[in-house]
Order: structure tokens, then sequence, then C-alpha cells
């Protein structure tokens, strides 16, 4: 058997200010909002390297519409090895209600994984990005102008 060379840790919201997960959460959501954490109304799960160096991580909260996940990334050395799953399945287990997450209508990688691990699509919000954020957001050539709703529902 293979040893498992991630951990799973809860970082408190002081240590989600440090900079190296502040660029993490930054490569997933490029607005300064994805830095605002509320202590007490999120959930942060994160995956260390065995030296304790943040490799993955992923911050939920309550909204208005329910439990969100707002933030989900993965350094881009460790990507492609299950880390991103992994904290979805980590944060899904044992939740009894519904669970919404956002993404970018050309991010294919993500609606792949969050389809992977259960969501369906809900909706779509016509030029999201374009009416809210202050630069044009390119993903493999396209701009991103549309942002999809997915829930997940526990069984």
């Amino acid at each position: 058997m293979m040893q498992d060379l991630f951990q799973l840790h809860t970082p408190d919201a002081a240590e989600l200010r440090s900079p190296y997960y502040q660029s993490l959460l930054l490569e997933a959501d490029p607005s300064a909002d994805a830095l605002d954490v509320h202590p007490g109304e999120t959930v942060i799960l994160a995956l260390t390297r065995l030296d304790g160096l943040p490799v993955a991580v992923l911050v939920a909260g309550r909204t208005e519409h329910g439990m969100e996940i707002l933030n989900l990334s993965v350094h881009a050395d460790f990507r492609r090895q299950g880390l991103a799953g992994r904290l979805i399945r980590e944060f899904l287990h044992g939740q009894s209600e519904m669970v919404r997450v956002c993404t970018g209508s050309t991010s294919f990688p993500a609606l792949a994984l969050y389809q992977k691990n259960g969501f369906r699509i809900q909706g779509v919000d016509p030029d999201y990005f374009v009416v809210n954020y202050d630069s044009p957001i390119y993903e493999d050539g396209i701009q991103l102008r549309d942002r999809l709703i997915l829930r997940w529902n526990p069984s």
C-alpha cells in the first residue's frame, strides 16, 4: 500500500491569511472577495504535505443559499492527483443539506470535477464575470462571461 503523501488539516482564519494560502485562494478566484473569510461562518479544509506545506484548500460557508463552496484551489505542482476531489468528498461527508458551488462556464476541468462528485447544474448567471470583475478573464483563450450554479443534494 502506498503511503499517503498528504494529510488533512483544518487551518483557522488567521492561518488562512498567510501568504501561501492567500496565493492559493487567489489562483481560484482573482477577486479580493476570495480572501474575505469570516471566522465561525466558514469551513476550511486543507491538504498539506507531510512537512506541513499546504498544497490544496477548500473554503465553504453559509450564504443566503445555504452551504456553499466559496473557493477550491490546488497548487499547480500538485494538480491532477485527486486532491480537489478528496477535499470535496471530505467536505460533503456528513452534510445533511444542499450544497451549492459556482464556477465559470469556461472552467471545464472544474465543471467535470464537481459533476464527478455529484453536483448538478442548477442555473446560469449570464455575463456575471463581465459585470462583477474589473478586467476580463480568459481561460484557454475564451473570455469567461457566464457563471454556472451547481448544487449537490444529500442522498
